[in-house]
Protein backbone atom coordinates (compact mmCIF):
# COMPACT_ATOMS: atom_id res chain seq x y z
CA UNK A 1 0.00 0.00 0.00
CA UNK A 2 2.82 2.40 0.85
CA UNK A 3 4.56 1.69 -2.45
CA UNK A 4 1.34 2.23 -4.39
CA UNK A 5 0.62 5.53 -2.64
CA UNK A 6 4.19 6.78 -3.07
CA UNK A 7 4.00 6.03 -6.80
CA UNK A 8 0.59 7.71 -6.93
CA UNK A 9 1.98 10.90 -5.39
CA UNK A 10 4.91 10.99 -7.81
CA UNK A 11 2.58 10.28 -10.71
CA UNK A 12 0.25 13.14 -9.78
CA UNK A 13 3.18 15.52 -9.35
CA UNK A 14 4.74 14.53 -12.67
CA UNK A 15 1.53 14.41 -14.69
CA UNK A 16 1.25 18.12 -15.44
CA UNK A 17 4.59 19.50 -14.25
CA UNK A 18 7.57 19.31 -16.59
CA UNK A 19 9.96 20.49 -13.85
CA UNK A 20 9.00 17.53 -11.64
CA UNK A 21 9.45 15.13 -14.55
CA UNK A 22 12.93 16.46 -15.25
CA UNK A 23 13.86 16.35 -11.56
CA UNK A 24 12.93 12.67 -11.33
CA UNK A 25 14.61 11.79 -14.63
CA UNK A 26 18.00 13.25 -13.64
CA UNK A 27 17.96 11.52 -10.26
CA UNK A 28 19.78 8.23 -10.87
CA UNK A 29 18.75 6.93 -7.46
CA UNK A 30 15.07 7.62 -8.13
CA UNK A 31 15.20 5.92 -11.53
CA UNK A 32 16.94 2.90 -10.01
CA UNK A 33 14.17 2.48 -7.44
CA UNK A 34 11.42 2.94 -10.03
CA UNK A 35 13.00 0.44 -12.42
CA UNK A 36 13.32 -2.12 -9.62
CA UNK A 37 9.56 -1.94 -9.00
CA UNK A 38 8.70 -2.45 -12.68
CA UNK A 39 9.01 -6.18 -12.06
CA UNK A 40 7.14 -6.11 -8.74
CA UNK A 41 4.88 -9.05 -7.97
CA UNK A 42 2.05 -6.60 -7.42
CA UNK A 43 0.33 -5.57 -10.63
CA UNK A 44 -1.04 -2.50 -8.86
CA UNK A 45 2.47 -1.29 -8.02
CA UNK A 46 3.67 -2.07 -11.54
CA UNK A 47 0.82 -0.14 -13.08
CA UNK A 48 1.51 2.99 -11.07
CA UNK A 49 5.26 2.87 -11.64
CA UNK A 50 4.95 2.30 -15.39
CA UNK A 51 2.33 5.06 -15.63
CA UNK A 52 4.82 7.38 -13.95
CA UNK A 53 7.51 6.25 -16.39
CA UNK A 54 5.11 6.97 -19.26
CA UNK A 55 4.76 10.54 -17.99
CA UNK A 56 8.54 10.90 -17.81
CA UNK A 57 9.04 9.72 -21.40
CA UNK A 58 6.71 12.40 -22.77
CA UNK A 59 9.48 14.98 -22.40
CA UNK A 60 12.30 14.89 -24.93
CA UNK A 61 14.70 16.14 -22.24
CA UNK A 62 13.98 13.26 -19.88
CA UNK A 63 13.21 10.52 -22.42
CA UNK A 64 16.81 9.51 -23.08
CA UNK A 65 17.71 9.45 -19.39
CA UNK A 66 14.80 7.13 -18.64
CA UNK A 67 15.45 4.88 -21.65
CA UNK A 68 19.11 4.47 -20.71
CA UNK A 69 18.43 3.72 -17.05
CA UNK A 70 19.90 0.24 -16.37
CA UNK A 71 17.19 -2.40 -16.63
CA UNK A 72 14.43 -0.09 -17.92
CA UNK A 73 14.01 -1.57 -21.42
CA UNK A 74 14.44 -5.04 -20.00
CA UNK A 75 11.69 -4.31 -17.46
CA UNK A 76 9.31 -3.11 -20.18
CA UNK A 77 10.03 -6.21 -22.27
CA UNK A 78 9.38 -8.43 -19.25
CA UNK A 79 6.00 -6.76 -18.69
CA UNK A 80 5.04 -7.40 -22.31
CA UNK A 81 6.18 -10.98 -21.99
CA UNK A 82 4.25 -11.73 -18.80
CA UNK A 83 1.15 -9.72 -19.55
CA UNK A 84 1.01 -10.70 -23.19
CA UNK A 85 1.20 -14.43 -22.58
CA UNK A 86 -1.45 -16.73 -24.14
CA UNK A 87 -2.95 -17.21 -20.67
CA UNK A 88 -4.85 -13.98 -21.33
CA UNK A 89 -7.00 -15.70 -23.92
CA UNK A 90 -7.72 -18.57 -21.54
CA UNK A 91 -8.60 -16.29 -18.62
CA UNK A 92 -10.92 -14.16 -20.74
CA UNK A 93 -12.58 -17.23 -22.24
CA UNK A 94 -13.25 -18.62 -18.75
CA UNK A 95 -14.41 -15.17 -17.55
CA UNK A 96 -12.19 -15.37 -14.49
CA UNK A 97 -10.30 -12.12 -15.02
CA UNK A 98 -10.06 -10.60 -11.57
CA UNK A 99 -8.99 -7.15 -10.42
CA UNK A 100 -5.29 -8.04 -10.58
CA UNK A 101 -5.62 -9.29 -14.15
CA UNK A 102 -7.66 -6.25 -15.20
CA UNK A 103 -4.86 -4.05 -13.90
CA UNK A 104 -2.42 -6.20 -15.82
CA UNK A 105 -4.25 -5.57 -19.05
CA UNK A 106 -4.07 -1.82 -18.49
CA UNK A 107 -0.39 -2.23 -17.61
CA UNK A 108 0.22 -3.97 -20.93
CA UNK A 109 -1.36 -1.04 -22.75
CA UNK A 110 0.71 1.56 -20.87
CA UNK A 111 3.95 -0.40 -21.40
CA UNK A 112 3.28 -0.55 -25.15
CA UNK A 113 2.58 3.20 -25.15
CA UNK A 114 5.90 3.86 -23.40
CA UNK A 115 7.68 1.81 -26.06
CA UNK A 116 5.92 3.83 -28.80
CA UNK A 117 7.01 7.13 -27.23
CA UNK A 118 10.60 5.95 -26.91
CA UNK A 119 10.66 4.70 -30.50
CA UNK A 120 9.92 8.24 -31.68
CA UNK A 121 13.46 9.21 -30.64
CA UNK A 122 16.11 8.37 -33.23
CA UNK A 123 18.79 7.76 -30.61
CA UNK A 124 16.71 5.15 -28.78
CA UNK A 125 15.32 3.04 -31.64
CA UNK A 126 18.37 0.87 -32.06
CA UNK A 127 18.53 0.20 -28.32
CA UNK A 128 14.92 -1.00 -28.40
CA UNK A 129 15.50 -3.18 -31.46
CA UNK A 130 18.59 -4.74 -29.87
CA UNK A 131 16.93 -5.37 -26.50
CA UNK A 132 16.61 -9.19 -26.36
CA UNK A 133 13.02 -10.24 -26.94
CA UNK A 134 11.61 -6.70 -27.39
CA UNK A 135 10.52 -7.01 -31.03
CA UNK A 136 9.28 -10.56 -30.47
CA UNK A 137 7.12 -9.46 -27.53
CA UNK A 138 5.75 -6.50 -29.47
CA UNK A 139 4.71 -8.97 -32.16
CA UNK A 140 3.00 -11.09 -29.48
CA UNK A 141 1.06 -8.01 -28.34
CA UNK A 142 -0.11 -7.51 -31.94
CA UNK A 143 -1.86 -10.85 -31.71
CA UNK A 144 -3.73 -10.31 -28.44
CA UNK A 145 -7.47 -10.00 -28.95
CA UNK A 146 -9.56 -7.33 -27.28
CA UNK A 147 -6.69 -4.97 -26.52
CA UNK A 148 -6.84 -2.37 -29.28
CA UNK A 149 -4.88 0.22 -27.31
CA UNK A 150 -1.91 -2.09 -26.82
CA UNK A 151 -2.10 -3.41 -30.39
CA UNK A 152 -2.16 0.10 -31.79
CA UNK A 153 0.86 1.17 -29.77
CA UNK A 154 2.80 -2.00 -30.62
CA UNK A 155 2.17 -1.44 -34.34
CA UNK A 156 3.27 2.17 -33.97
CA UNK A 157 6.51 1.05 -32.29
CA UNK A 158 7.29 -1.27 -35.20
CA UNK A 159 6.50 1.52 -37.66
CA UNK A 160 8.89 3.90 -35.94
CA UNK A 161 11.61 1.27 -35.65
CA UNK A 162 11.24 0.68 -39.39
CA UNK A 163 12.29 4.30 -39.99
CA UNK A 164 15.78 3.15 -39.01
CA UNK A 165 17.62 1.29 -41.78
CA UNK A 166 19.37 -0.94 -39.25
CA UNK A 167 16.11 -1.93 -37.54
CA UNK A 168 14.10 -2.86 -40.65
CA UNK A 169 15.71 -6.28 -41.15
CA UNK A 170 14.94 -7.22 -37.54
CA UNK A 171 11.24 -6.42 -37.98
CA UNK A 172 10.92 -8.35 -41.23
CA UNK A 173 12.65 -11.36 -39.67
CA UNK A 174 10.48 -11.48 -36.52
CA UNK A 175 8.33 -14.64 -36.70
CA UNK A 176 4.68 -13.88 -37.44
CA UNK A 177 5.22 -10.11 -37.58
CA UNK A 178 3.95 -9.44 -41.12
CA UNK A 179 1.05 -11.84 -40.65
CA UNK A 180 -0.20 -10.01 -37.56
CA UNK A 181 0.38 -6.56 -39.04
CA UNK A 182 -1.70 -7.53 -42.08
CA UNK A 183 -4.48 -8.81 -39.81
CA UNK A 184 -4.62 -5.48 -37.98
CA UNK A 185 -4.37 -3.51 -41.22
CA UNK A 186 -7.41 -5.34 -42.61
CA UNK A 187 -9.33 -5.08 -39.34
CA UNK A 188 -11.53 -2.32 -37.91
CA UNK A 189 -10.43 1.04 -36.52
CA UNK A 190 -8.57 3.55 -38.68
CA UNK A 191 -6.08 4.32 -35.90
CA UNK A 192 -5.06 0.65 -35.78
CA UNK A 193 -5.13 0.37 -39.59
CA UNK A 194 -2.87 3.40 -39.85
CA UNK A 195 -0.27 2.15 -37.36
CA UNK A 196 -0.17 -1.35 -38.88
CA UNK A 197 -0.21 -0.10 -42.48
CA UNK A 198 2.58 2.40 -41.82
CA UNK A 199 4.69 -0.39 -40.32
CA UNK A 200 4.05 -2.56 -43.38
CA UNK A 201 4.94 0.01 -46.06
CA UNK A 202 8.02 1.12 -44.19
CA UNK A 203 9.19 -2.48 -43.72
CA UNK A 204 8.62 -3.09 -47.44
CA UNK A 205 11.18 -0.37 -48.23
CA UNK A 206 13.96 -2.80 -47.32
CA UNK A 207 14.85 -5.19 -50.14
CA UNK A 208 15.75 -7.94 -47.68
CA UNK A 209 12.21 -7.84 -46.26
CA UNK A 210 10.41 -7.92 -49.60
CA UNK A 211 10.93 -11.66 -49.90
CA UNK A 212 8.72 -12.18 -46.85
CA UNK A 213 5.98 -10.11 -48.51
CA UNK A 214 6.18 -12.03 -51.77
CA UNK A 215 6.16 -15.35 -49.94
CA UNK A 216 2.86 -14.44 -48.31
CA UNK A 217 0.20 -16.43 -50.16
CA UNK A 218 -2.08 -14.18 -52.21
CA UNK A 219 -0.40 -10.97 -51.07
CA UNK A 220 -1.12 -9.09 -54.31
CA UNK A 221 -4.82 -9.92 -54.30
CA UNK A 222 -4.90 -9.06 -50.61
CA UNK A 223 -3.49 -5.58 -51.25
CA UNK A 224 -5.54 -5.03 -54.41
CA UNK A 225 -8.67 -5.92 -52.46
CA UNK A 226 -7.86 -3.15 -49.99
CA UNK A 227 -7.85 -0.58 -52.81
CA UNK A 228 -11.61 -0.88 -53.27
CA UNK A 229 -14.15 1.85 -52.59
CA UNK A 230 -15.62 0.00 -49.61
CA UNK A 231 -12.29 0.20 -47.75
CA UNK A 232 -11.21 3.18 -45.66
CA UNK A 233 -9.06 5.95 -47.09
CA UNK A 234 -6.22 4.79 -44.84
CA UNK A 235 -6.37 1.24 -46.22
CA UNK A 236 -6.59 2.39 -49.84
CA UNK A 237 -3.71 4.87 -49.63
CA UNK A 238 -1.34 2.63 -47.67
CA UNK A 239 -2.10 -0.46 -49.80
CA UNK A 240 -1.11 1.55 -52.88
CA UNK A 241 2.00 2.67 -51.02
CA UNK A 242 2.98 -0.92 -50.21
CA UNK A 243 2.48 -1.95 -53.85
CA UNK A 244 4.57 1.07 -54.87
CA UNK A 245 7.44 -0.03 -52.64
CA UNK A 246 7.26 -3.68 -53.72
CA UNK A 247 8.02 -2.57 -57.31
CA UNK A 248 11.49 -1.42 -56.36
CA UNK A 249 14.81 -2.89 -55.49
CA UNK A 250 15.97 -0.38 -52.87
CA UNK A 251 19.60 -1.43 -53.14
CA UNK A 252 19.66 -0.99 -56.92
CA UNK A 253 17.64 2.22 -56.75
CA UNK A 254 15.32 1.23 -59.59
CA UNK A 255 12.20 -0.78 -60.28
CA UNK A 256 12.48 -4.53 -60.57
CA UNK A 257 11.14 -5.53 -63.97
CA UNK A 258 9.84 -8.94 -62.90
CA UNK A 259 8.06 -7.61 -59.79
CA UNK A 260 6.65 -4.60 -61.63
CA UNK A 261 5.11 -6.77 -64.33
CA UNK A 262 3.75 -9.24 -61.77
CA UNK A 263 1.99 -6.43 -59.91
CA UNK A 264 0.63 -4.78 -63.07
CA UNK A 265 -0.61 -8.13 -64.41
CA UNK A 266 -2.46 -9.04 -61.20
CA UNK A 267 -6.24 -9.15 -61.87
CA UNK A 268 -7.89 -5.81 -61.11
CA UNK A 269 -4.68 -4.02 -60.12
CA UNK A 270 -4.58 -1.29 -62.78
CA UNK A 271 -8.34 -0.81 -62.61
CA UNK A 272 -8.31 -0.38 -58.83
CA UNK A 273 -5.29 1.94 -58.84
CA UNK A 274 -6.92 4.06 -61.53
CA UNK A 275 -10.03 4.14 -59.36
CA UNK A 276 -8.02 5.77 -56.57
CA UNK A 277 -7.48 8.80 -58.80
CA UNK A 278 -11.21 9.52 -58.61
CA UNK A 279 -11.19 9.59 -54.81
CA UNK A 280 -12.34 12.79 -53.18
CA UNK A 281 -9.37 12.52 -50.81
CA UNK A 282 -6.16 13.76 -52.39
CA UNK A 283 -3.89 11.58 -50.25
CA UNK A 284 -5.64 8.49 -51.66
CA UNK A 285 -5.36 9.78 -55.23
CA UNK A 286 -1.73 10.75 -54.69
CA UNK A 287 -0.65 7.25 -53.70
CA UNK A 288 -2.68 5.69 -56.48
CA UNK A 289 -0.85 7.97 -58.88
CA UNK A 290 2.55 7.19 -57.36
CA UNK A 291 1.90 3.45 -57.67
CA UNK A 292 0.87 3.83 -61.32
CA UNK A 293 3.94 5.94 -61.92
CA UNK A 294 6.17 3.21 -60.46
CA UNK A 295 4.52 0.54 -62.62
CA UNK A 296 4.97 2.70 -65.73
CA UNK A 297 8.75 2.68 -65.22
CA UNK A 298 8.56 -0.47 -67.33
CA UNK A 299 8.04 0.58 -70.97
CA UNK A 300 5.94 -2.48 -71.73
CA UNK A 301 3.60 -1.70 -68.83
CA UNK A 302 3.52 2.00 -69.70
CA UNK A 303 1.60 1.33 -72.90
CA UNK A 304 -0.94 -0.76 -71.03
CA UNK A 305 -1.34 1.77 -68.19
CA UNK A 306 -1.84 4.77 -70.46
CA UNK A 307 -4.39 2.74 -72.38
CA UNK A 308 -6.69 2.67 -69.33
CA UNK A 309 -9.90 4.53 -70.29
CA UNK A 310 -9.91 8.13 -69.09
CA UNK A 311 -6.55 7.91 -67.30
CA UNK A 312 -4.74 10.55 -69.36
CA UNK A 313 -7.64 12.99 -69.01
CA UNK A 314 -7.57 12.47 -65.25
CA UNK A 315 -3.84 13.14 -65.12
CA UNK A 316 -4.24 16.36 -67.05
CA UNK A 317 -6.90 17.40 -64.56
CA UNK A 318 -4.38 16.98 -61.76
CA UNK A 319 -2.13 19.58 -63.37
CA UNK A 320 -4.53 22.21 -62.05
CA UNK A 321 -3.57 23.08 -58.43
CA UNK A 322 -7.14 24.30 -57.84
CA UNK A 323 -8.31 20.71 -58.23
CA UNK A 324 -6.69 19.72 -54.91
CA UNK A 325 -8.76 19.47 -51.77
CA UNK A 326 -8.29 22.04 -49.00
CA UNK A 327 -6.08 19.77 -46.90
CA UNK A 328 -3.67 19.23 -49.77
CA UNK A 329 -3.45 22.95 -50.51
CA UNK A 330 -2.77 23.71 -46.84
CA UNK A 331 -0.01 21.14 -46.78
CA UNK A 332 1.83 22.72 -49.71
CA UNK A 333 1.19 26.28 -48.59
CA UNK A 334 2.92 25.35 -45.35
CA UNK A 335 5.79 23.80 -47.30
CA UNK A 336 6.26 26.98 -49.27
CA UNK A 337 6.30 29.17 -46.17
CA UNK A 338 8.88 26.91 -44.55
CA UNK A 339 11.10 26.85 -47.62
CA UNK A 340 10.45 23.14 -48.06
CA UNK A 341 10.17 23.44 -51.81
CA UNK A 342 12.54 20.58 -52.53
CA UNK A 343 9.83 18.01 -51.90
CA UNK A 344 7.08 18.60 -54.49
CA UNK A 345 5.01 15.58 -53.49
CA UNK A 346 1.66 16.58 -54.95
CA UNK A 347 -0.54 15.24 -57.69
CA UNK A 348 0.51 17.70 -60.39
CA UNK A 349 4.14 16.71 -59.88
CA UNK A 350 3.47 13.04 -60.51
CA UNK A 351 1.02 13.51 -63.37
CA UNK A 352 3.36 16.00 -65.05
CA UNK A 353 6.43 13.79 -64.90
CA UNK A 354 8.28 14.14 -68.21
CA UNK A 355 9.40 10.54 -68.63
CA UNK A 356 5.89 9.28 -69.38
CA UNK A 357 5.62 11.72 -72.34
CA UNK A 358 8.70 10.36 -74.12
CA UNK A 359 6.51 8.03 -76.19
CA UNK A 360 5.41 10.06 -79.26
CA UNK A 361 1.90 8.56 -79.24
CA UNK A 362 1.41 9.33 -75.55
CA UNK A 363 2.85 12.80 -76.08
CA UNK A 364 0.33 13.63 -78.80
CA UNK A 365 -2.52 12.11 -76.82
CA UNK A 366 -1.76 14.34 -73.83
CA UNK A 367 -1.16 17.47 -75.90
CA UNK A 368 -4.48 16.95 -77.69
CA UNK A 369 -6.49 17.20 -74.47
CA UNK A 370 -8.00 20.69 -74.09
CA UNK A 371 -6.12 22.72 -71.50
CA UNK A 372 -3.18 20.32 -71.10
CA UNK A 373 -0.46 22.58 -72.52
CA UNK A 374 -1.99 25.63 -70.82
CA UNK A 375 -1.79 23.80 -67.47
CA UNK A 376 1.88 22.97 -67.99
CA UNK A 377 2.65 26.60 -68.76
CA UNK A 378 0.75 27.70 -65.64
CA UNK A 379 2.92 25.36 -63.55
CA UNK A 380 5.97 27.39 -64.61
CA UNK A 381 4.67 30.06 -62.24
CA UNK A 382 4.75 27.70 -59.21
CA UNK A 383 8.24 27.69 -57.68
CA UNK A 384 7.78 24.13 -56.39
CA UNK A 385 6.73 22.88 -59.85
CA UNK A 386 8.55 24.98 -62.43
CA UNK A 387 11.60 22.77 -62.89
CA UNK A 388 9.67 19.60 -63.68
CA UNK A 389 7.26 21.63 -65.86
CA UNK A 390 10.26 22.83 -67.89
CA UNK A 391 11.45 19.25 -68.31
CA UNK A 392 8.00 18.27 -69.57
CA UNK A 393 7.74 21.18 -72.01
CA UNK A 394 11.13 20.34 -73.53
CA UNK A 395 10.01 16.78 -74.22
CA UNK A 396 6.65 17.88 -75.63
CA UNK A 397 8.46 20.38 -77.84
CA UNK A 398 10.29 17.54 -79.59
CA UNK A 399 7.16 17.34 -81.74
CA UNK A 400 7.04 20.30 -84.16
CA UNK A 401 3.25 20.65 -84.10
CA UNK A 402 3.08 20.50 -80.31
CA UNK A 403 5.92 23.04 -80.15
CA UNK A 404 3.81 25.55 -82.06
CA UNK A 405 0.91 24.90 -79.71
CA UNK A 406 3.09 25.56 -76.65
CA UNK A 407 4.47 28.79 -78.06
CA UNK A 408 0.93 29.96 -78.75
CA UNK A 409 -0.15 29.56 -75.12
CA UNK A 410 -0.65 33.04 -73.59
CA UNK A 411 2.27 34.20 -71.41
CA UNK A 412 4.36 31.11 -72.26
CA UNK A 413 7.31 32.86 -73.89
CA UNK A 414 7.14 35.73 -71.41
CA UNK A 415 7.27 33.30 -68.48
CA UNK A 416 10.21 31.41 -70.00
CA UNK A 417 12.13 34.67 -70.46
CA UNK A 418 11.48 35.55 -66.82
CA UNK A 419 12.83 32.19 -65.65
CA UNK A 420 15.84 32.41 -67.96
CA UNK A 421 16.89 35.68 -66.29
CA UNK A 422 15.95 34.74 -62.73
CA UNK A 423 18.22 36.37 -60.09
CA UNK A 424 20.23 34.06 -57.82
CA UNK A 425 18.20 35.18 -54.82
CA UNK A 426 15.02 33.80 -56.39
CA UNK A 427 16.39 30.30 -56.97
CA UNK A 428 14.59 28.29 -54.29
CA UNK A 429 16.34 25.96 -51.87
CA UNK A 430 16.44 22.50 -53.42
CA UNK A 431 16.07 23.73 -57.00
CA UNK A 432 18.70 22.87 -59.57
CA UNK A 433 21.16 25.72 -60.09
CA UNK A 434 20.81 25.14 -63.84
CA UNK A 435 17.16 26.19 -63.78
CA UNK A 436 17.90 29.33 -65.81
CA UNK A 437 19.82 27.39 -68.45
CA UNK A 438 16.96 24.91 -68.62
CA UNK A 439 14.48 27.76 -69.15
CA UNK A 440 16.73 29.35 -71.78
CA UNK A 441 17.00 26.04 -73.61
CA UNK A 442 13.25 25.63 -73.53
CA UNK A 443 12.78 29.19 -74.78
CA UNK A 444 15.13 28.56 -77.70
CA UNK A 445 13.28 25.38 -78.58
CA UNK A 446 9.89 27.12 -78.53
CA UNK A 447 11.06 30.05 -80.67
CA UNK A 448 13.11 28.15 -83.24
CA UNK A 449 11.44 27.71 -86.58
CA UNK A 450 12.90 24.24 -86.97
CA UNK A 451 13.63 22.54 -83.65
CA UNK A 452 15.38 19.21 -83.22
CA UNK A 453 13.71 16.11 -84.52
CA UNK A 454 12.27 13.60 -82.10
CA UNK A 455 15.15 11.22 -82.73
CA UNK A 456 17.80 13.88 -82.09
CA UNK A 457 16.03 15.04 -78.94
CA UNK A 458 15.80 11.53 -77.59
CA UNK A 459 19.48 11.05 -78.26
CA UNK A 460 20.24 14.25 -76.37
CA UNK A 461 17.94 13.22 -73.57
CA UNK A 462 19.99 10.09 -72.92
CA UNK A 463 23.05 12.11 -72.03
CA UNK A 464 23.62 14.96 -69.61
CA UNK A 465 21.63 17.60 -71.49
CA UNK A 466 18.73 19.68 -70.29
CA UNK A 467 16.18 17.17 -71.58
CA UNK A 468 17.59 14.25 -69.60
CA UNK A 469 15.31 12.92 -66.88
CA UNK A 470 17.97 10.40 -65.95
CA UNK A 471 20.59 13.10 -65.35
CA UNK A 472 21.44 14.95 -62.19
CA UNK A 473 18.43 17.26 -62.34
CA UNK A 474 16.11 14.28 -62.53
CA UNK A 475 17.85 12.64 -59.59
CA UNK A 476 17.85 15.76 -57.45
CA UNK A 477 14.53 17.38 -58.29
CA UNK A 478 12.30 14.89 -60.07
CA UNK A 479 13.03 12.01 -57.76
CA UNK A 480 13.25 13.89 -54.47
CA UNK A 481 10.46 11.88 -52.93
CA UNK A 482 12.62 8.76 -53.25
CA UNK A 483 14.26 9.56 -49.91
CA UNK A 484 10.84 9.69 -48.28
CA UNK A 485 9.81 6.30 -49.63
CA UNK A 486 13.15 4.74 -48.93
CA UNK A 487 12.84 2.70 -52.10
CA UNK A 488 14.72 4.63 -54.79
CA UNK A 489 17.99 3.99 -52.98
CA UNK A 490 19.88 6.95 -54.41
CA UNK A 491 22.39 6.41 -51.62
CA UNK A 492 22.56 4.73 -48.26
CA UNK A 493 23.34 8.06 -46.63
CA UNK A 494 20.29 9.69 -48.19
CA UNK A 495 18.15 6.84 -46.92
CA UNK A 496 19.46 7.38 -43.41
CA UNK A 497 18.92 11.10 -43.58
CA UNK A 498 15.42 10.44 -44.89
CA UNK A 499 14.29 9.63 -41.36
CA UNK A 500 13.02 13.16 -40.87
CA UNK A 501 11.11 12.90 -44.12
CA UNK A 502 9.53 9.64 -43.01
CA UNK A 503 8.64 11.25 -39.73
CA UNK A 504 7.06 14.24 -41.40
CA UNK A 505 5.32 12.39 -44.25
CA UNK A 506 4.66 9.03 -42.70
CA UNK A 507 0.96 9.11 -43.36
CA UNK A 508 0.75 11.07 -46.58
CA UNK A 509 -2.51 12.57 -45.42
CA UNK A 510 -4.11 14.60 -42.68
CA UNK A 511 -6.36 11.67 -41.84
CA UNK A 512 -3.52 9.19 -41.40
CA UNK A 513 -1.42 11.75 -39.52
CA UNK A 514 -4.31 12.53 -37.20
CA UNK A 515 -4.79 8.86 -36.37
CA UNK A 516 -1.08 8.46 -35.69
CA UNK A 517 -0.99 11.53 -33.48
CA UNK A 518 -3.92 10.22 -31.48
CA UNK A 519 -1.92 7.06 -30.79
CA UNK A 520 1.23 8.95 -29.86
CA UNK A 521 -0.48 11.23 -27.41
CA UNK A 522 0.16 14.93 -27.24
CA UNK A 523 3.28 14.59 -25.15
CA UNK A 524 5.09 12.26 -27.52
CA UNK A 525 5.18 14.63 -30.49
CA UNK A 526 8.64 15.90 -31.27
Amino acid sequence: DVLEKAADVLGLLAKDDAEVRRAVAVDAGALHVLVSHMTSKSGFVQQRVVTLMAALTRDATSRQAVARAPGFLQGLTTILKHRGAPRWLVLEALRVVGAEEAVGKELLKVAAEVFSQLAGHAGIRKAIAEEPGAIEQLVVVLGIGGSDGAQRSAALVLHRLAWDLECRPLIGAAPGCLQKLFRLFKGPGEYVQSAAGEALWCTACFTGNQGAFWERSGVLQELIGLLGEKCTGVQRALSARILHNLCFDAEEGQCNEEKTRAIAAAPGCLEQLSGLLKSGKSFVAEWGLKALRALSEDRQMRTVIFGEPGLVQTLVGFLDPDAFDAGHRRKHAAKGSEGGCEEPGDLSFHSGEPRKAEDPAVRRKIAGIPGALQSLVELLKQHWMREVALEALIIFAEDKEIRRGIAAVPECLETLRTLASLPDAEIQEGEDSGLRELAAGSLNTETEGNGPSAGEAEGAGSGDGAGSWEGDKGGEAGMSEGAENGVRGESKERGQSGEAGLNGKGAASEEVQASEEAVQGEGSRM
